[in-house]
Parts: structure tokens; C-alpha cells; sequence
């Protein structure tokens, strides 16, 4: 760790080892890059290198990029020479392989044959019976698409990936996985608009699923909901259209979804917190305000920050006393929004606020507060006005609407039953097993374990 109490803060509230369990290993190398080249320097950098020298070597067949990092960090290289070999010699081996079936994809007669095909078995077969191909030629290209991933041929993996979901069963025992796959790998390619689409198709995968006979469990259900949250981040924070407004959608507005924060990962609620703060302009925000409130309040004991207290400071205690890899492009942005809050928070409390006051809590001085204040209030028509004479913000009075106040404290009591049956449920061991995405898992698996107590990469590995 570097020096400086700025530093310690951010150190003490880092989440990359929290993050770190439900991201894929690739993603989580992504956020160690992040780390080393000092955009997120809270951590030795030479403890950073052997992290990701650790995690290339169990979870990858990035070689040259292993060599690299074991280089600078002083250690032996000449061991990988072989490894990189067998490496080439894959690669040159499949990509021959496969180079006929690629020119045969990218045929306009092809393709327009298979657009009109509704059916992967129609493909399928259409290849067996007009170009020679074998029913194993589905399995081959999964392992090829795979094998692209782990040497980071990241958009290569996610065009086979595509191949093989339309070749593919319905029922095939990759079918999960290659959906799982398409999403990391269109978020390690940093295409995020085809990540939001495979995101999409996977949580409506994972919701179908929900309560069908012999499906996943309500623990497994949870545990998949709890890492394509975490892997969420990555396509909300990176540019995606109201990427923000989707966060708060399935974070906060999918009760599913809500109750695996709550159960898997509370740590989740500075990221839902930002981007109700950054959202600040949003038609419904009173309503989401008051539903973020609620959560951080009843999840305070679990996690809390600078942020979520942020929060809390503002709606439930009236207390008006950097660093992270998906936050840290918003830092102005953030600020901005939080002095808004704070001052229609004051309005909320205050029907008459003195200005010099204002500014003391917004980190201005007297003139920026109030011209900042004249500006607020005349961009978000707030009903209010400024008495220069006494340097005072008058705010008009608005009566309560009673009615409206039992309505949103009464309609969220289902969903509340639910969760409380479902925590009892937890507690007395009704629900068994775990289930973490098959993409982010080694090949080789522990004999003697069932199919839902395989270990992710990333697990394996854990200090």
C-alpha cells in the first residue's frame, strides 16, 4: 500500500477482493490492470504483478502476457517457453481446422439459407448432410471458442460463441455456459452493447428457470443472480446508454434481483447509490430515493461506506458533517449531484435556509452559493426564491398527502413476506448446493463433487 491517509481510506473501502469472487478471472485481471498502472494506486504495485502473475497462470493460456508480468517482477521465464509452444501448436492446429468451416459462415449463400431456419437442429443438419460436417462438429466449436478466450482472442471467442448457440440443443450441456461465455467475452472485448443484449438473454434465462421441475435450486437461482450482478457493473459503468437508469432497474427494481444484494452481496448498494446520485435528473427520483433509503437502512449492519452513508446522512440521520475501478470517471459528476441533493435535502427540513450556511455545506463560497442556487432553481423549477437582503432561501410550504404516505409504506409488504420466508428458509437448511457459472470454471473437475460444488477459477486460486 502507498502512504498518505487519503490512501488508507480508500484501501479500507476497496472491494476488489469482494468483487474479486464473483467475476470471472479475465475481469478480475481487468481491474488489476487498473490497480498496476496507477489509476487506481492504493495498492504496491509489485504485490499487484504477483497477483496477476498468479491469476495468468492458473486461469489463462496468456503466455506472452505471463512472461511479461513474471519479467518485471524479477522471476524465471525460460519454464514458460514449452507451455507457449504447445500453445502455438493448438492455435495453428484448430485454426486450420476450422478455417473451411469459417469461409463456409462467412458464405452469403450460406447465410442467407440459415436466416430462413428457425431451428438449430435445421443448421445443424444442414451441415452434416450438405458440407460432411459430423453432429461433434458442435462440441468442437465450443472448445474452440473457448480456447480463443483463454489465450485473450476475446472477439473471436464471442463470434464462435455465437456459432455454437446456433448450432446448439436447446438441451445441450453447454447451452448455459455459451450464453455465460458470450457476456464475458463481450465485456473483455469492451463491446458493451452486445454485452447488455447477452446479458439480457441470460437473466431471462435465469429467470425462466425460476420454479421449473428439476430445475436449479433458490440457492443456485441466487448464487447466479449474485455474479451477473457483479459482472453487470462492467457494461453499466463503460458507456452503455442509460446505463445508469438499467442499473437501477435491475438492482433496485427487480425484487429478485434486490434480494440477492441483500443476501449475497450488499456490497452492491454503492454502486446502486451512485447511480441513483449520478441519475439525479431522473422523473421518478423521489420514489427511488425513498426504496434506496429503505435497503441501505435495514443493510446497514452488513455494509456501509462513505457513499451509502452519504446517503443515509441525507434522508435518515439530517447529519450534514476515489479510488474505485467503476466510480472513478464519475467523481465530478458525483459531487455535482450531491450538493443538489444536500440542498433540496435543507429545502425538505428548512422552509428558510441562510445562504452562508448553504455554502458552507456545499464547499463553496457565499457568491458561487448563490448563483449555484439560482441556477438550480431556475433549471429544476423548484418552488423557491433567494432574500438577498437577509441572504436567505425561502422554500413555499407543502402539505403532506397522507393517503399517498400509506400507500408507499404498505405496498412493498409481499415482497418483504417473501424475503423474511426465504431468509427462514435459509436458516433451517432447506435449500442445499451451489452454483456458480460453468464459463468461469477449470475443465478439470474434483472427482468425487457433484456438478454444483465445482470450483470457479477464481475460488481456486484465493489466497
Amino acid at each position: 500500500m502507498t502512504g498518505g491517509s487519503d490512501d488508507s481510506i480508500a484501501l479500507q473501502h476497496d472491494l476488489t477482493s469482494k468483487l474479486g469472487r464473483s467475476l470471472d478471472p479475465h475481469m478480475l485481471l481487468m481491474m488489476l490492470e487498473s490497480h498496476s498502472s496507477g489509476t487506481i494506486a492504493i495498492f504496491d504495485r509489485t504485490s499487484i504483478m504477483r497477483a496477476k502473475a498468479d491469476l495468468l497462470e492458473k486461469n489463462t493460456k496468456m503466455i506472452d502476457y505471463l512472461k511479461e508480468v513474471r519479467e518485471e517482477i524479477g522471476d524465471a521465464t525460460d519454464k514458460y517457453d514449452a507451455q507457449k509452444d504447445e500453445v502455438i501448436k493448438e492455435l495453428r492446429t484448430q485454426s486450420e481446422f476450422f478455417e473451411k468451416l469459417t469461409d463456409l459462415f462467412s458464405d452469403p449463400e450460406f447465410q442467407a439459407q440459415t436466416r430462413t431456419m428457425r431451428a438449430s437442429s435445421q443448421v445443424l443438419e444442414l451441415l452434416i448432410s450438405t458440407h460432411g460436417y459430423e453432429e461433434s462438429i458442435v462440441d468442437d466449436i465450443y472448445k474452440y471458442a473457448k480456447f480463443n478466450y483463454d489465450i485473450g482472442n476475446y472477439e473471436l471467442a464471442l463470434e464462435w460463441l455465437g456459432r455454437f448457440i446456433q448450432l446448439a440443443p436447446p438441451n445441450h450441456s453447454h447451452s448455459l455456459d455459451a450464453v455465460w461465455g458470450r457476456l464475458a467475452a463481450a465485456i473483455c472485448s469492451e463491446q458493451f452493447e452486445v454485452a447488455h443484449e447477452a446479458m439480457v438473454q441470460l437473466r431471462d434465462n435465469i429467470d425462466q428457470t425460476s420454479g421449473r421441475e428439476g430445475g436449479p435450486s433458490a440457492l443456485q437461482l441466487l448464487q447466479q443472480r449474485t455474479w451477473l450482478l457483479h459482472w453487470s457493473l462492467f457494461i453499466f459503468f463503460n458507456g452503455l446508454s442509460r446505463g445508469k437508469e438499467l442499473l437501477i432497474e435491475l438492482f433496485l427494481h427487480n425484487a429478485d434481483y434486490t434480494h440477492a444484494i441483500q443476501t449475497m452481496a450488499p456490497w452492491l448498494l454503492r454502486y446502486l447509490t451512485a447511480a441513483v446520485v449520478l441519475s439525479i435528473n431522473s422523473r421518478k427520483r423521489k420514489t427511488i430515493e425513498r426504496d434506496l433509503v429503505k435497503i441501505i437502512e435495514q443493510e446497514e449492519y452488513a455494509y456501509k461506506d462513505p457513499i451509502t452513508e452519504f446517503i443515509l446522512c441525507l434522508y435518515v440521520k439530517f447529519d450534514f458533517q476515489k479510488n474505485d475501478f467503476f466510480l472513478r470517471n464519475y467523481t465530478k459528476e458525483f459531487i455535482e449531484n450531491a450538493r443538489q441533493i444536500i440542498f433540496e435535502t435543507f429545502c425538505r427540513i428548512h422552509q428558510c435556509i441562510s445562504i452562508s450556511r448553504l455554502a458552507e455545506k456545499l464547499n463553496m463560497n457565499e457568491k458561487e452559493a448563490e448563483r449555484w442556487i439560482v441556477n438550480l432553481i431556475k433549471n429544476a423549477r423548484l418552488d423557491a426564491k433567494i432574500d438577498t437582503k437577509r441572504g436567505h432561501v425561502v422554500m413555499s410550504d407543502h402539505a403532506t398527502n397522507a393517503h399517498q404516505q400509506v400507500i408507499e409504506k404498505t405496498k412493498h409488504l409481499q415482497f418483504r413476506t417473501s424475503l423474511l420466508s426465504t431468509f427462514i428458509d435459509r436458516r433451517m437448511g432447506k435449500e442445499k448446493g451451489s452454483d456458480v457459472p460453468q464459463w468461469a470454471m477449470k475443465d478439470n473437475r474434483n472427482k468425487g463433487k457433484n456438478n454444483g460444488e465445482r470450483r470457479s477459477q477464481w475460488r481456486s486460486h484465493q489466497q
